[in-house]
């Protein structure tokens, strides 16, 4: 068997690890023990791992939120997250009832564009955006009232952005804060085969409607003159009894006009009038992350692959495995 190789800020001292991401998680997730007594709850730490010195990947980094020492076995528990934590974890709230007072980056900062919003939600917790696409031509809010938050995470925040026209955000293996449409493929691509030479362990593939949308009602900001900006946009599904619809429903201030209203609509229906197909699998260890690109050649399911949508890496006594989930993405 390979060597295998792990690296937490260059401690190698590593009796096991774990790192795990997944979309609709803010955050990816590690965990491992080590007998090293050096690190401390907030360090900012930085993750590698690999079969042997020479294929190290990136895998994550972000901050340590727990420290647990264990007698027996003499080591130390080591859990934290990757820095949009520190958006999970910063409540937007301000001391006053009256609206002009709440955070607004329209009427604070002129920022108009989804993904202008999201960069001045990141900066209240410290963070940067660092690269986004996917929203030319998009305007939220109004001239009146803005883009108000108040009560809220800024995740949660963030969250309301990117579900009105089908966007996402999440943190690189390399650490930068991302914005761009829910179905891009991200960085990082992997192949995985069956067979003597091959790398797969198991793998399945499956079909469902869980996810699938096929209506789309929006629900926008108050018109003066007639009522709230509305739009609906629909589809028969052919997986699907006709003439039937599964209707998701997308309420917010933050759209202020009917042609945001309508684009909206569009572009959700776009994304969740699909068969969900995924394809499960556990390999050997592999750097591929979250939103990269899985090719599958595997005869017995015909799994397609495709984006990554959850990830599991995990070095341990049996050696290094990354388990994924992976397939056409709403």
């Amino acid at each position: 068997m390979l060597d295998v190789y792990a690296s937490v800020n260059g401690v190698t001292d590593i009796t096991d690890l774990t790192v795990t991401a997944a979309q609709g998680s803010a955050c990816a997730q590690f965990d491992f023990h080590t007998p090293d007594s050096g690190f401390s709850v907030n360090e900012v730490v930085s993750i590698t791992m690999g079969v042997d010195d020479d294929t190290q990947t990136a895998i994550t980094g972000g901050y340590i939120d727990t420290v647990t020492a264990e007698r027996p076995p003499g080591l130390y528990h080591i859990e934290g997250r990757d820095k949009l934590k520190l958006a999970l974890d910063y409540f937007i709230v301000v001391a006053s009832l009256d609206e002009a007072d709440f955070f607004n980056p329209r009427l604070d900062n002129s920022s108009t564009s989804p993904s202008g919003i999201v960069s001045d939600l990141l900066a209240l917790c410290g963070l940067t955006l660092g690269g986004s696409s996917g929203d030319g031509g998009w305007e939220l809010g109004t001239e009146e009232e803005g883009t108000p938050f108040q009560l809220v995470s800024v995740w949660d925040a963030i969250q309301q952005v990117c579900s009105i026209g089908a966007w996402r955000v999440w943190c690189t293996a390399s650490g930068a804060v991302t914005f761009g449409p829910s179905g891009s493929v991200g960085a990082g691509a992997a192949s995985f085969t069956t067979g003597d030479n091959g790398n797969i362990i198991s793998v399945s593939y499956s079909k469902s409607v869980e996810d699938l949308r096929n209506k789309i009602v929006v629900i926008g900001a108050i018109d003066p003159d007639n009522g709230n900006f509305t739009a609906t946009a629909s589809a028969a599904s052919p997986y699907l009894p006709s003439g039937f619809y599964k209707t998701a429903v997308i309420s917010t201030d933050l759209i202020g006009d009917q042609g945001m209203a309508t684009a909206s609509a569009a572009a959700n229906l776009a994304r969740f009038n699909r068969l969900n197909e995924r394809t499960t699998l556990t390999a050997t260890g592999t750097g591929i992350g979250l939103y990269g690109n899985a090719s599958v050649a595997e005869s017995f399911t015909s799994a397609p692959g495709g984006m990554v949508v959850a990830v599991t890496h995990s070095i341990d006594s049996n050696g290094y495995r990354t388990e994924l989930t992976a397939g056409v993405v709403p």
